[in-house]
């Protein structure tokens, strides 16, 4: 389980990209690993989202007491499991950003997630891949004093142990099994449960105190 201090501290070494001896803002990969956390899915299936996949609705709409602001469409490519993940405000806000960030970069690709044009010819606007973010994952865990504690695949596991503790039993995990989903929810928050039983002597304590 990555505490929130160290992943802030991991991410926001992420935010400064040394690239080619030029220092870059690498604002996208730090924004990379909040979409693996709050989608909470593989890697594999978030770097291979298609921006077509996400749909932002032009006004919230309540489910369950919650305010809904979009949705995100695909198939888990372990499984092949649908999954339809309703976006808070959170999610919602941080597709926007990788769609904003591919209109200043004025880069067309069908990915949601790419590589700025600052990278070379041979990499710029292509698909980002979990293979460069997991080495950048890396050093940041270096520099901010977390070496080999905390991988990039664990933000699957923060993120669904944090929708259990929040919302109970959910589907967001898209697993076919219950023991799957319970492997990664790493807390297990205590069952809740209220007293109702009365004392079984009430009405002679009653009369003792009377007497």
């Amino acid at each position: 389980m990555i505490p929130d201090d160290a992943y802030i501290a991991i991410t926001t070494r992420l935010c400064v990209h040394k690239h080619n001896r030029r220092i870059m803002d690498g604002t996208w990969r730090a924004k990379i690993c909040d979409l693996l956390y709050i989608m909470s899915q593989q890697p594999i299936d978030v770097f291979g989202i298609k921006e077509s996949q996400g749909e932002i609705y032009p006004e919230p709409v309540t489910v369950d007491s919650e305010l809904i602001y979009g949705v995100i469409s695909f198939a888990r490519h372990k499984t092949l499991e649908g999954v339809e993940l309703d976006m808070n405000k959170e999610l919602a806000e941080l597709w926007q950003w990788f769609i904003k960030m591919k209109k200043q970069e004025q880069i067309i690709s069908p990915c949601l997630l790419v590589n700025p044009r600052y990278f070379d010819m041979r990499s710029r606007a292509e698909p980002a891949t979990y293979r460069t973010l997991q080495e950048a994952w890396r050093e940041a865990c270096k520099e901010a004093g977390y070496r080999g504690m905390y991988h990039l695949s664990d933000l699957r596991k923060k993120g669904l142990t944090e929708e259990f503790v929040t919302q109970g039993e959910n589907d967001k995990g898209g697993h076919r099994s219950q023991a799957m989903a319970d492997h990664y929810r790493l807390i297990k928050p205590p069952k809740r449960a209220r007293s109702t039983i009365k004392f079984l002597r009430e009405e002679a304590n009653q009369s003792e105190s009377i007497g």
